[in-house]
C-alpha cells in the first residue's frame, strides 16, 4: 500500500532535506584537510592547520550573521536556503586562498620589512581583488533580490547578507589570525602546540617545494605556445556550440512530486496513482465571494457558457446555478416570464434551500458556505462562498498548461461578476511559476551580467579587462545552462537559484586573473605566465575547495541537493577553464596594459 494524507508532502520533502545536512559536515571536513595541506608546508612548523579553522570559522559566523539578520528581518527560510553554507564557504574560502597567496607572491625586497608592513602590503593587493570579487557577488544577488518569487527574493538576500558578513570577517578575523599565525612561524613555535619551540628547526626537501606554483608557471608557459592558444580556442568553441544547443533544447518544467526521494510511501504513491488512475487533467474551482445573488446569477451563467464553448482547454463545467435555474423552473416555484436579476431576494432565498435538498441539488450543498447553518425548510442565510468546478483537458507541458490558466483567469475578468472571484487548480502553482520563472531567469540574469560589468569597470579601471571578465562568465553561464538540458535539469525554481549563484561565483576566477594580469610587468605573454604563477593556485584552490565541498551531494536523495550538486559541478569545472584556461590565452593575445609601472614597496605610500 502507498498512503497519502494532507501533510505527507511536507514531512517527507523537509526530512529528506535535514537527513542530508550530514553531507555538510563531511564536505566541510574534507574542504578543512585539503585548505590545511594547500595553505602552509608539510612540516611541524610551516603547516597552518589553525589557520585554516580561522578561515572556516570566519565563513560560519558569516553564516550566522546571515541567519540572524535575515530571520530578524522576517524573512522566511525555505528549502533552498539549506545550500546557503556551500555558498559562503565557495566565496569565503576563495578569500583566504587569494590573501595567502598574495602573501607567498611579495617580492624578496618587500619580505625584508617588518611584519605589520608585509601585512599591508599582502592587503593592498588581496584586499582590492577580494573586494572586487565580493562586491560583484553582492549585486549579482542584490539583483535576484528584486525578483516577484518569493523564495527566489529571500534566498538572494540572505546571500548578499552573508557574502558582506563573511568579506568582513575574513578581511579583519582571518587577516588577524593569519598575522598571529606568521608571529609564531617565525619565532619557530610548533603550529600545534605554539608552547614548543624548535630553535634548530630545518624543514624537509619536500615542504619547501611549492609544486602548485610550479606546475601554473609550466601551464602558463604552455598556454603562451601558439598551437596550444589555437587549440584552446577550438576546444572553447566548441564547448561553447555545444552549451548554445543545450539552451535552444532546455525546457521549462518544475514537478513538486521531484522533492520525493524514490522508495519513499508517497512517491509510490504519485507512481501508482499516473499508472493506474490517470487524470483526464486537471480539476479546478472558481470561488465566488461577496456576489450579488440573484441578481448576478445571469452573468454567472455567461461565465459558465464562456468556459463551457473552450472545449480544447476545458472540459466539465459544473454550475449549481445551471440547475437551479432548471429546478425552479421545472416545479414552478417562480413566474417563468420573471427574469433572474427581478427575484425576490426572500424567495431566492426559499427555493435555494428547496433546491440543496433535493435530489438534483443535493450534491451541490457542500459547495456553499453560509452565515449560519442551513437548515431544511429554512430560507437560507447570507452566502458567504459558493463555487462552481471545472476540468482542464490533459496539457503535454507549460506550453499548453499557461495558456489554459491564463484563459480561465481571462473569461472570469471578463465576465464581470461582482466579489472576490477567483480560480485554484492542485496544479496552478506549478503553472504560475512556469509563467514567469523562464522570464525570471533571463531578465535577473541580464541584469546582473550588467550591475557585475559596470561594477567591475569600475573597481578595476580598465574597459578591455572588464569586458574580457564579463564575456568569460557569460561563456560560463552558455556552457552551464545547455549542459543542464545534458543532465537532466529543466529551469524550475531550484534551478533558477542556482544560475544566479553561478553568476557570483564564475566572475571570481576570471576577476581575479585579470586583476593580477594589470599589476603584472613585461610582455603580455610575460605577464600571462607571471600570472598564471602568481594567483593561479589560490583561483584553482578556491575552486577545488568548493567542489570538495559539495561532491558528497552527489549522493543525496534531495532534487535540492542533487540540483545544487550539478550546477555547481559544471560553474566550477566551466568556470576554472574560462578562467585558468581560456582567459590567459586571450590575455596574452589582447590583454590590457599594465597599470603599475613601479613596484611599491612601502604599504603606506
Amino acid at each position: 500500500s502507498a498512503p497519502n494524507v494532507a501533510r505527507s508532502f511536507g514531512d517527507i520533502a523537509g526530512s529528506t532535506i535535514l537527513g542530508d545536512i550530514g553531507f555538510f559536515g563531511a564536505g566541510y571536513m574534507l574542504m578543512f584537510g585539503y585548505a590545511s595541506l594547500m595553505l602552509g608546508r608539510v612540516n611541524c612548523l610551516e603547516h597552518r592547520t589553525m589557520l585554516a579553522v580561522a578561515g572556516i570559522m570566519g565563513v560560519l559566523m558569516g553564516i550566522v550573521v546571515s541567519y540572524g539578520v535575515c530571520s530578524a528581518a522576517g524573512l522566511f527560510y525555505g528549502p533552498m536556503h539549506s545550500v546557503m553554507p556551500f555558498l559562503m564557504l565557495g566565496i569565503g574560502i576563495d578569500d583566504m586562498f587569494v590573501i595567502v597567496q598574495s602573501w607567498e607572491t611579495l617580492s624578496p625586497q618587500q619580505k625584508t620589512g617588518s611584519l605589520v608592513d608585509r601585512v599591508g602590503l599582502t592587503m593592498r593587493h588581496a584586499g582590492a581583488a577580494i573586494s572586487v570579487t565580493s562586491i560583484t557577488d553582492v549585486i549579482a544577488f542584490g539583483v535576484g533580490g528584486f525578483t516577484i518569487l518569493p523564495a527566489l527574493h529571500s534566498f538572494c538576500i540572505y546571500a548578499s547578507v552573508g557574502i558582506v558578513a563573511t568579506f568582513v570577517f575574513q578581511s579583519t578575523f582571518f587577516v588577524a589570525w593569519f598575522s598571529l599565525d606568521q608571529r609564531r612561524l617565525e619565532d619557530n613555535r610548533n603550529a600545534l602546540c605554539c608552547c614548543v619551540v624548535h630553535n634548530d628547526h630545518q624543514p624537509n626537501r619536500f615542504s619547501q617545494r611549492n609544486i602548485l606554483q610550479s606546475v601554473f608557471n609550466s601551464l602558463g608557459r604552455l598556454l603562451t605556445i601558439p598551437a596550444v592558444k589555437v587549440v584552446v580556442l577550438l576546444v572553447t568553441g566548441t564547448l561553447f556550440s555545444v552549451g548554445v544547443w543545450g539552451n535552444v533544447l532546455l525546457r521549462q518544467e518544475f514537478d513538486p512530486a521531484w522533492f520525493l526521494p524514490p522508495g519513499t510511501y508517497l512517491a509510490t504513491w504519485f507512481q501508482y496513482n499516473k499508472v493506474y488512475f490517470p487524470s483526464d487533467g486537471e480539476v479546478g474551482t472558481i470561488y465566488f465571494s461577496n456576489t450579488k445573488l440573484p441578481e448576478e446569477i445571469g452573468k454567472i451563467e455567461d461565465l459558465v457558457a464562456d468556459l463551457s464553448s473552450q472545449s480544447e482547454i476545458l472540459q466539465d463545467v459544473d454550475s449549481w446555478t445551471s440547475h437551479y435555474l432548471d429546478y425552479v423552473q421545472t416545479n414552478k416555484l417562480v413566474d417563468l416570464d420573471m427574469q433572474m436579476e427581478s427575484f425576490n431576494k426572500t424567495v431566492f432565498r426559499r427555493t435555494l434551500t428547496q433546491f440543496l435538498f433535493s435530489p438534483s441539488g443535493a450534491v451541490y450543498r457542500n459547495r456553499f458556505q453560509f452565515k449560519s447553518k442551513l437548515e431544511c425548510g429554512e430560507d437560507a442565510s447570507d452566502i458567504l462562498l459558493f463555487e462552481l468546478t471545472y476540468s482542464h483537458r490533459l496539457f503535454s507541458g507549460p506550453e499548453e498548461q499557461v495558456p489554459a490558466m491564463n484563459a480561465v483567469k481571462d473569461a472570469i475578468k471578463h465576465s464581470n461578476v461582482t466579489g472576490r472571484v477567483f480560480p485554484y487548480a492542485y496544479g496552478y502553482a506549478a503553472w504560475e511559476t512556469d509563467e514567469v520563472i523562464a522570464e525570471e531567469v533571463y531578465r535577473n540574469t541580464a541584469l546582473a551580467v550588467v550591475c557585475v560589468f559596470f561594477t567591475t569597470l569600475l573597481f578595476i579601471c580598465n574597459l578591455r579587462g572588464a569586458l574580457l571578465i564579463i564575456g568569460c562568465v557569460l561563456l560560463t553561464l552558455v556552457n552551464v545552462g545547455g549542459f543542464m538540458h545534458f543532465w537532466g535539469l529543466t529551469i524550475d525554481t531550484v534551478s533558477c537559484n542556482n544560475l544566479i549563484i553561478a553568476i557570483g561565483l564564475c566572475v571570481d576566477y576570471s576577476a581575479h586573473v585579470t586583476h593580477r594580469f594589470l599589476v603584472e610587468k613585461g610582455t603580455r605573454n610575460e605577464r600571462a605566465i607571471s600570472t598564471m604563477q602568481n594567483i593561479g593556485p589560490a583561483v584553482f584552490n578556491g575552486g577545488f575547495s568548493t567542489f570538495l565541498a559539495f561532491i558528497l551531494l552527489a549522493g543525496s536523495k534531495s532534487h535540492v541537493f542533487i540540483s545544487f550538486f550539478k550546477i555547481f559541478f559544471l560553474v566550477v569545472s566551466f568556470g576554472l577553464f574560462h578562467g585558468l584556461v581560456l582567459l590567459p590565452v586571450v590575455l596574452s593575445c589582447i590583454g590590457p596594459d599594465t597599470q603599475i609601472t613601479n613596484q611599491v614597496t612601502n604599504p603606506h605610500v
